[in-house]
């Protein structure tokens, strides 16, 4: 491996360690803080049984009956 292949190997790694980070926070912030600190005084699990029983989702809205 040449010198200049040296240099550049770790700083891949170590961008594709940060966006892999960046996405799993995100995806955390979606599916779980959100959700808590929308409803506080709540579990997750209370509030996904809550979500079940009201048949809501997290899916687009439908559009009203005309």
């Amino acid at each position: 491996m040449d010198e200049e292949r040296r240099h550049v190997v770790p700083i891949v790694v170590v961008g594709v360690l940060m966006t892999a980070a960046y996405a799993l926070i995100g995806a955390l912030q979606i599916l779980v803080w959100n959700p808590l600190a929308a409803v506080p005084d709540m579990n997750r699990d209370e509030i996904k049984a809550a979500m079940s029983a009201a048949a809501d989702t997290t899916s687009s809205p439908t559009e009203p009956d005309r």
